[in-house]
């Protein structure tokens, strides 16, 4: 004859696997429960406080963070837009100088080349 162990396993996904159990199944359910009994007191059981357990807070929290990261990568996306557009505006109004300095220097050459 064999006896039971003790414990049972306290992570959910080890529970899952001990009863064959699928990711939609609720572990809650099979964990193994130990019987408390003393004397002049009710009877009650006691079950391991389940790791790894997937609960509707834990969900959230990771959409909740997901959407922080594609909001920051947005964010971003556009200040990267507009410092390239300020970058080009930059380098044209460059070019303008340049070519007006440019044309500016030829000019007086011309003039004193003339007299």
């Amino acid at each position: 004859k064999t006896i039971p162990r003790r414990l049972g396993p306290k992570r959910a996904n080890h529970i899952r696997k001990l009863f064959n159990l699928s990711k939609e199944d609720d572990v809650r359910k099979y964990v193994v429960k130990r019987p408390l009994t003393k004397e002049s007191k009710k009877p009650r059981v006691k079950a391991p406080k389940i790791q790894r357990l997937i609960t509707p807070r834990r969900v959230q929290r990771k959409r909740h963070a997901l959407a922080l990261k594609k909001r920051r990568a947005e964010k971003q996306r556009v200040l990267q837009n507009e410092y390239a557009k300020l970058l080009q505006q930059y380098a044209k109004e460059k070019r303008e100088r340049k070519r007006s300095e440019s044309k500016r220097r030829s000019s007086t050459r011309l003039s004193e080349s003339k007299s």
